[in-house]
């Protein structure tokens, strides 16, 4: 029997649900170690201020300490776990792709990428196929799940979640944050093509479910992208010298351009 090898990092227990439900019917082909990467600068529920704070090192791609035991064993493909923060990829899972263990565990190994989001997913995978195919790993299939609600609604949700610890809130208006439980539940479906991938050297699969809901455009993502590289490096600036209040300024700039700025500046992007 074949070794797979699954490590994730799931801030919220969201992603190891969906990676429990697509790796369901694996047990018949792969013995399956699953391992998740551990950091203790970063809780669930967070406040709100904790929410923001992780931004400048997010883009920045500064890493965090991290913990988790990997068994010394040659495993046959290795299944990786992340999602994003800001348009980047998560500080703790960055900080894994910074680390020997994840040049060696890729190298000349198929890989399977599963990633959860809400609707801005584009940058943190691209930035994770760059590292995987930079260290020889063999991208056998992306599997990106999402949450289908339009960039605003979404937000208040999201926050909800991330702050109380409670998916669903009681403003009915509002779809609960994170991802529906039918596409979770749902996982077990794509896992199969997976398979079937890892099986055929021919066969790829990038698969995006309910595609066709709405999502951020590409253009207003590479804008957002680039003015967040400039906050961090504001942020960054002398040491992060008056971090506290250079942050005060990114919240109250990004909830204007949320708000106030963000619907004309998508249309536009779309056109």
């Amino acid at each position: 029997m074949k070794n797979l090898l699954v490590i994730y990092y799931s801030q919220t227990g969201q992603l190891k649900e969906i990676i429990s439900n697509f790796v369901m019917t694996w047990n018949t082909s792969y013995h399956i170690d699953f391992v998740e990467i551990k950091c203790d600068d970063f809780s669930f529920p967070m406040s709100y201020k904790q929410f923001f704070d992780v931004f400048p090192e997010t883009v920045l791609k500064l890493p965090s300490e991290i913990h988790y035991t990997i068994d010394e064993k040659d495993y046959d493909c290795v299944l990786l776990g992340f999602q994003p923060w800001f348009l980047h990829t998560s500080i703790p899972f960055n900080s894994f792709m910074q680390t020997d263990d994840f040049k060696k565990l890729v190298r000349n190994k198929p890989v399977v990428l599963v990633m959860d989001s809400r609707n801005t997913w584009r940058n943190s995978l691209h930035e994770v196929v760059v590292e995987t195919e930079k260290n020889a790993g063999i991208i056998k299939g992306i599997f990106v799940f999402r949450n289908i609600s339009n960039n605003r609604a979404g937000l208040f949700p999201l926050l909800y979640w991330l702050i109380t610890g409670k998916k669903n809130s009681s403003f009915k208006m509002f779809q609960g944050g994170g991802i529906l439980q039918e596409i979770i539940d749902s996982a077990n479906v794509y896992g199969a093509n997976a398979i079937a991938a890892l099986d055929d050297a021919n066969r790829h699969y990038t698969v995006i479910p309910h595609i066709d809901e709405e999502f951020t455009s590409i253009k207003y993502e590479q804008w957002a992208i680039e003015k967040y590289l400039k906050w961090a490096t504001f942020i960054r600036r002398n040491d992060f010298k008056y971090r506290r209040f250079k942050l005060f300024l990114f919240r109250v700039w990004i909830l204007f351009i949320f708000f106030v700025l963000t619907p004309f500046i998508s249309k536009k992007a779309k056109k």
